[in-house]
Order: structure tokens, then sequence, then C-alpha cells
């Protein structure tokens, strides 16, 4: 089977009016292998023609313009429901670039359609420059999982806590049960792509860090991702980590997704229809 994939760009720029979710054309296909962007028809939209497990990524870089405060939202989104997110908060008085990474993997039925949205809330028409969308079809058929928490998770202070999942997305081969609910277990030998994202609690005081990492069975570090926080204005948002990796892991190896924080005492890990998510997939030769 020949490789499914495309990567499209906006090459002007794009007026994000305040507090409106705005989708961008794309009026660039820098490759498109399958079809799945029309440049005359709905160049909004890629639409998908072959059924199986995605991987989709967005880049955005917002313009301060000067002005900054206020957040700034990126959203992959699936027909109408968000399947991936990111979030960030801009200080006034900057004029530099805000750059903006969503990733998001799912399986994709044929005619579901892919778009990115974008939002911001500094009362000024922001633009981010160039934006682009790109999805690549990893495997038709394949041990997959995607898995969130349907609770708010309470994690304490200056402890990495690992969380449970008590909702399946998809799972094609038991990578995930309810008897160990914090897992996801590789079947089989491979390569696996793995990725989890937290949607973390405001605090009034801002302190510390807010942090991500997915640990294997073995004890290995596989990544980890941290941010400093802000006070918890109205112009921050709510702070979102994302760590992602590939290994090499045997049947019956499994990875946990753990949360970090050093607010100086308990904080949320937020639930939505994305957070927290935790995913994996077994990569396949095509």
């Amino acid at each position: 089977m020949s490789s499914v994939s495309v990567r499209v760009k906006n090459s002007t720029t794009l007026n994000a009016t305040k507090d409106v979710w705005s989708t961008p054309s794309f009026d660039t296909e820098m490759w498109d292998t399958a079809n799945m962007h029309d440049l005359s028809t709905n160049p909004q939209l890629l639409t998908v023609q072959t059924a199986g497990y995605y991987l989709s990524i967005a880049d955005i870089d917002w313009n301060n313009l000067g002005y900054g405060s206020g957040l700034r939202y990126a959203s992959i989104y699936v027909s109408t429901m968000a399947h991936g997110r990111a979030a960030i908060g801009s200080a006034k008085g900057t004029n530099s670039l805000l750059k903006q990474n969503v990733k998001s993997l799912d399986y994709f039925n044929i005619g579901d359609t892919i778009k990115l949205s974008v939002l911001q809330t500094s009362g000024y028409a922001t633009v981010p420059y160039a934006p682009q969308l790109m999805s690549h079809l990893l495997a038709v058929n394949t041990d997959a999982v995607r898995v969130r928490s349907s609770v708010n998770i309470s994690v304490p202070n200056a402890t990495w806590t690992t969380l449970n999942f008590d909702t399946e997305v998809f799972d094609s081969n038991n990578l995930h049960d309810a008897v160990n609910p914090d897992r996801l277990t590789a079947p089989a030998d491979g390569y696996y792509l793995i990725i989890g994202n937290i949607l973390w609690a405001l605090a009034a005081a801002g302190n510390g860090e807010r942090g991500s990492r997915i640990l294997h069975s073995d004890g290995t570090l596989l990544a980890r991702t941290g941010i400093a926080s802000a006070p918890g204005t109205a112009y921050s948002p709510n702070p979102i980590t994302n760590s992602a990796t590939m290994w090499y892991m045997s049947a019956g190896d499994y990875v946990v997704l753990q949360a970090y924080q050093s607010e100086g005492s308990a904080l949320n890990v937020l639930t939505s229809e994305l957070f927290p998510g935790f995913m994996m997939i077994r990569l396949l030769y095509q």
C-alpha cells in the first residue's frame, strides 16, 4: 500500500477575530498523495479517503503585534469534535512570535473531515503566520489505543502521580483494561508511538511547575515536558502539558502517564473531551 499523507499551509496571514473560533483555508499543498485536500472546494478541510489510524499535526505561529495580552488556542477538529488542543498565554508589550504545535492520534472513517481552528482573546485581530496542517495514515489495522479520564484527578504537591483512565475512545486489541487502568500495554513486539496530554486547573498564585512524563514498565523515562506556571488571571490559559515519544516495546511491556505540579498544595488535572488523554499505536512498515 502506498503512503497516504498530506501537508498543507496558508501562504498568507489570517485575521483571527477576538473570541471567535476561526478556520483557516489552505492554498498551498506541500504534498497530497491521496487527494485529501481540494484547493477549489472546501480548501479548509482534509477529507479522509482511506479508513485507518492517522497522526495529525498542526503548526501555528502567532504574531503578538505588541499588544500581547490574552489567550491563544489551536484545535484539530475531526468532523465537529475537537481531537487535539494547545493553549498558551501572551504578555503585553511584546512583539514576538508565539508558536503552537498540536498532535492527535485518531481512527478515521472514509468521509471524515479534518480542520484547524484557532481562537484568540487579546482584543486585537492577532494574526497567525502561515498555519500548517498535516495528516498521515499510520496503519489500516494495527494495535492502537486512545483513552481519557471522565473525572478530574487530584495531584498532590511535588509528587509524580500516575493517572488512571476510565474511558476508551478506541482500543483495537486490549491495550487498556479496567484491572490496570493506568497502563497501556504492548500486545506484540514492535516500535510504538506514544502521546500523553494533560490539562491543568488554574491556580490563583500560579507558583511552581506543571509537568507530564511517560514511564516504561522497567522504569525508563521515555518523555518529559515541563512548563513554568503563571498567576491564574483572566489572561492566563489553563496550562497544557504534552509528552510524546517513540519506543521499542516487547509484548507485555507497558507505559504510564504521570503528572507533576509544585503549586504548594493539591491541584487538579481537568477532564474534558480531550484531557487527560493517553494514546499509543504500534507502527507498521507499509
